[in-house]
């Protein structure tokens, strides 16, 4: 949506005789370009502290401690949200394939409708009506086989008993979201889809990770059908990303009796790499973190299987297992329930330790048995290749390897979410009829934009007179924010009824000041023009090789993730910069008593619509190369959308509802 410079104000320049000389300005001291990424950090460390105050306090007596995790499961609760209607599940087996000691079934069932899921189920030989066998859910790391690469581990536990259902998520294996007419990928991989589906997924107010949660447990529904499993023995793992998935999944469902997170995070709030697949909206607000989800699963046994040279830190791992094992113990559970497993190794699923322990941890508390002496073979190596073993299409559940491409009525997320947009029009439409202070309170929550009762300290960083004009630059600051820089051009030949025109332009503020044509544009519109950097955009946008834009797509993905833990968004923040510049504008000499009208460009647009509804001091707005609703971010294959996701808005409103609410002071503009 980037523009340039031309482009973005190319109706306001018609007529403009550029060729004359234009002395141009200096917007004075830039910000630190991660200014916005450490405000975001600081905030998420602060709340982390509030968390683990709380959980102190609960610490001191067995009963404060059942009160927390109870108001912890409510919470999470609330956190997952409305999940869809499950329907039925219409399941098939596609296909048998056997084994040494176990047959695997090719299975695909319906986690709602048009919801196709893929699963290998595998049965030992001695399972039977008489005799049912325990089974373990197996959620799957980041791979783009899914559930062919943790088919070995499900071998190994049916080598001993143990049945085991791997489940293609979203994004893997034979779920691929986005594909091509030749059912081949159109993203980067399984990471890449996960976030950029979960923005969609997160305006309806669903997240991936619920929806994930929900596959998950309709697997268990699945097995219930099969009375060759023991349903009242039923497990859980899941490695990396899936770890937290299981985490997840465990909390949530009770029927799973006993899980197995490996280098799986279980301490802050994010899951492991901020994938969309283990991102909470609203946890940190919620006064939550991971390690109070596994509390809220005592007295079930868990364990955590870890690697001392793993990007997941071993230390934050430990520092929670020593507080989920207090927990319990409070909770009147065992201790010993709460596992940890160190080994000597990185991030890799199969490596020694890791698949002994796993399979000793499920023999003992599904089946019973801690004699266990099983050794990992080593058929698989450490970078977790186990798809060489099962291979495709043998063990692929449908013929054209894509749910998507096998079934006429299959449904994308995309078009899941585009189904949701299209029956709840009569909800938005609805809702923006109703009482305005209503409205007006629900944007703020949704958005999070909360009004700061700071003043602004507006810091001079230049001051120059030029040819025709006179320039300043400004440091807004206001206390517990973001910086907002900040430049103001005023004619000589100013006129006294003239508008402040306030300029947002999402290539940055110091691009416009490098360009004569705008100078002059600034000069012609006859009162004062005030250019500004909102928050992660021009001087505070951090450089391109530390952005997040090649595994999400999107540059502000992790300022995104935190404003999402954080119960906030970045369009809300913006809001607040908005504000602060609409309060600068009322007490400055020479800005104060003007009309103020605003003219935003590409990603600033979305933020723009809301201050023109929420602050009757915007007389004037006009959108130029914008999204005009967000029916366009649901569309997955975008680039740079984070920063106009509100979690569960699409239920109240949308892009052109708030314009039509501020009245005829929003136009847009091509």
């Amino acid at each position: 949506m980037k523009r340039t410079i031309i482009a973005v104000l190319a109706l306001l320049l018609s007529g403009i005789n550029a060729g004359a000389a234009i002395q141009l300005p200096q917007s004075g001291p830039s910000l630190k370009s991660d200014a916005f990424s450490e405000y975001m950090e600081n905030l998420q460390k602060d709340a982390l502290k509030r968390r683990d105050a709380n959980c102190s306090l609960a610490e001191t007596s067995p009963a404060a401690m059942q009160d927390y995790v109870a108001l912890c499961r409510k919470k999470f609760a609330t956190l997952v949200g409305e999940l869809p209607e499950p329907g039925e599940l219409k399941a098939v087996v596609t296909g048998t394939e056997q084994g040494s000691c176990w047959r695997v079934d090719k299975v695909v069932y319906q986690s709602i409708p048009g919801r196709y899921v893929t699963a290998l189920l595998f049965i030992p030989d001695e399972a039977s009506i008489d005799n049912p066998a325990p089974c373990v859910v197996h959620t799957c790391g980041h791979t783009e086989f899914g559930k062919r690469s943790y088919a070995a581990a499900a071998s190994y536990l049916a080598d001993n008993g143990i049945a085991c259902i791997v489940v293609d998520p979203f994004g893997q294996g034979e779920r691929v979201q986005e594909i091509d007419a030749q059912n081949k990928s159109l993203t980067r991989g399984p990471t890449t889809e996960h976030g950029i589906e979960n923005f969609g997924c997160i305006l309806t107010g669903t997240p991936l990770f619920a929806r994930i949660l929900q596959d998950n447990m309709r697997a268990i529904d699945y097995l219930q059908t099969r009375p060759e499993i023991d349903c009242s023995r039923i497990g859980a793992v899941g490695t990396s990303g899936a770890g937290v998935q299981t985490l997840l999944f465990t909390a949530y469902d009770t029927r799973v009796k006993a899980a197995v997170m490996s280098s799986s995070i279980a301490w802050g709030f994010a899951g492991t790499g901020l994938d969309g697949c283990g991102l909470i909206p609203g946890i940190a607000a919620r006064g939550m973190s991971l390690t109070d989800i596994a509390m809220t699963i005592a007295p079930r046994p868990i364990q955590y299987m870890n690697g001392q040279k793993d990007y997941v830190k071993i230390d934050d791992g430990r520092r929670a297992i020593a507080q989920i094992r207090r927990s319990y113990a409070l909770q009147g559970a065992s201790e010993a329930d709460v596992r940890m497993i160190e080994v000597p190794t990185a991030h890799p699923y199969y490596v020694p330790g890791k698949q002994e322990g796993m399979i000793r941890f499920f023999c003992e508390t599904l089946l019973g048995r801690k004699d266990v002496d099983w050794t990992f073979p080593g058929d698989v190596d450490g970078s977790g290749k186990s798809e060489k073993k099962f291979p495709s299409p043998k063990f692929n559940c449908t013929a054209a390897g894509q749910v998507l491409g096998e079934y006429a009525d299959a449904k994308s997320l995309y078009e899941e979410n585009l189904e949701f947009f299209d029956s709840h029009a009569a909800d938005r439409k609805k809702f923006v009829s109703g009482p305005i202070e209503a409205i007006y309170d629900k944007v703020c929550s949704l958005t999070g934009y909360v009004e700061s009762e700071e003043d602004v300290n507006a810091v001079l960083t230049a001051d120059a007179r030029y040819d025709g004009y006179s320039f300043k630059a400004y440091r807004l600051e206001r206390a517990g924010q973001v910086p907002v820089p900040c430049s103001v051009i005023v004619p000589d030949n100013i006129k006294p009824d003239a508008p402040v025109k306030i300029w947002l332009y999402d290539g940055g503020m110091d691009e416009l000041l490098r360009s004569p044509s705008h100078i002059k544009l600034a000069l012609e519109a006859g009162g004062p023009v005030l250019i500004a950097d909102l928050r992660g955009f021009g001087q505070t946008k951090k450089p391109s090789f530390i952005s997040g834009n090649f595994k999400s797509w999107n540059d502000e993905y992790p300022e995104f993730t935190g404003s999402m833990f954080l119960g906030t968004t970045l369009l809300g923040q913006r809001i607040g910069d908005i504000v602060t510049i609409l309060d600068f504008c009322s007490e400055t000499s020479g800005l104060r008593g003007r009309k103020i009208n605003v003219v935003a460009s590409g990603d600033y647009t979305p933020v723009a619509v809301h201050a023109a509804f929420l602050d009757d001091r915007i007389s004037d707005t006009l959108l130029m190369h914008g999204v005009k609703t967000w029916r366009f971010c649901l569309n997955p294959i975008q680039r740079d959308v984070c920063g106009m996701i509100v979690p569960g808005v699409l239920k109240f409103y949308d892009l052109p509802d708030l314009a039509r609410l501020a009245g005829g002071s929003v136009r847009y503009s091509d």
